[in-house]
């Protein structure tokens, strides 16, 4: 199960510069782990961009553990601790018939893939392995 959490939360980089994350979530694994999430949506497929962004968020959450776990139990009204690193996902519009030819590649940068497909007022999804 995948919990959202914040939306558009920009974090100061210094010199007037800021990181953007366009969804912050909390994965809970069956066993109970609870594993925060970075998801970029994007309807393109700007792969270098994604792949900064995402990055370099997730290492923000990863360096600042603790004020990302008070956040997420102060807006989930519950004690949050992580377990384990942030995951990276990137949403984007589906390619390939049956995987996402950037699958691998991605999945290399510890990244997972969902596509999307929008028809008659409806998506569907697909989402790559777990990484």
């Amino acid at each position: 199960m995948t919990r959202f959490v914040a939306d558009e939360l920009a974090l100061p980089v210094g010199e007037g510069r800021r990181i953007v994350c366009d969804l912050l979530a909390l994965r809970l694994d069956s066993d109970g782990r609870k594993v925060p999430a970075v998801i970029e949506l994007k309807s393109a497929r700007q792969m270098r961009r994604l792949v900064e962004q995402v990055q370099g968020y997730a290492a923000a959450v990863d360096s600042q553990r603790d004020a990302f776990e008070s956040l997420f139990s102060a807006v989930l009204g519950e004690e949050v601790a992580f377990d384990g690193p942030t995951e990276k996902w990137i949403v984007w519009p589906q390619a390939g018939l049956s995987e996402d030819p950037r699958t691998q590649e991605l999945a290399a940068e510890g990244i997972r893939v969902v596509g999307y497909l929008e028809s008659d007022d409806a998506y569907a999804f697909r989402a790559g392995p777990k990484v």
